[in-house]
C-alpha cells in the first residue's frame, strides 16, 4: 500500500510541477503581453497627441494665413486710396492750370477786342423800316460790363467742369 501511495504521490508532484510550469509560464505570458499592451498604448497615446499637436498647427497657420490675406486686401484697399487722391490731386492741379490758361486767354481777347474797338468804328445797329431792331443785334457792353459777362460766363463753365470731374471721380 505505500508503494502505491508513493506512486501516486510521486505522479501527483510530476503533475502539480507540470501544472506550476504551465501556470508560470501563462503568467509570464501575460505580463510580458500586459508590458507590451502598455508600451503599444503609449506609443498610440504618442501618435495621437503628435496628431492633435499637426492638426492645431494646421489650423493655425490656416489661421495666420488668413489674417494676412486680410493685411494683404487692407494694405491694398489703402494703397488704391492713396493712388486715388493723388490722381484726383493731379487731375486738380491740370484742371486749375487749364483754368489760369483760359483765364490769361480770356484776359488776351478781352485786350484784343478793347483795342479793336478802340482802332475802328462801332457798328452801327441794324434798323428796319419802322425804326425797330430786327432781332439779329450785337449788344454792346462796356469794357466793365464785358469782363463782367465773361467772368460770369467763365465761372459758369468751370462749375459745369467741376460738376464733371466730380462725376468722374467716382
Amino acid at each position: 500500500f505505500i508503494l502505491k501511495e508513493m506512486q501516486w504521490l510521486a505522479t501527483d508532484f510530476t503533475a502539480e510541477r507540470k501544472r506550476h510550469t504551465t501556470s508560470r509560464r501563462k503568467l509570464a505570458n501575460g505580463v510580458r503581453q500586459h508590458f507590451k499592451n502598455k508600451e503599444a498604448r503609449a506609443l498610440t497615446a504618442l501618435t495621437q497627441a503628435e496628431s492633435k499637436r499637426r492638426r492645431l498647427a494646421a489650423r493655425l497657420g490656416r489661421n495666420v494665413q488668413k489674417w494676412w490675406n486680410k493685411m494683404d486686401q487692407i494694405v491694398t484697399y489703402q494703397q488704391k486710396i492713396k493712388y486715388d487722391q493723388e490722381r484726383h490731386q493731379a487731375m486738380n492741379r491740370k484742371l486749375v492750370k487749364l483754368v489760369q490758361q483760359t483765364e490769361t486767354y480770356t484776359k488776351s481777347l478781352v485786350a484784343d477786342s478793347h483795342s479793336r474797338k478802340h482802332r475802328g468804328k462801332k457798328r452801327p445797329r441794324q434798323r428796319d423800316v419802322n425804326g425797330e431792331n430786327d432781332g439779329n443785334f450785337d449788344v454792346e457792353y462796356s469794357d466793365d460790363e464785358q469782363i463782367h459777362q465773361l467772368r460770369i460766363e467763365e465761372a459758369l463753365a468751370v462749375g459745369q467742369r467741376r460738376r464733371k470731374i466730380h462725376d468722374y471721380a467716382r
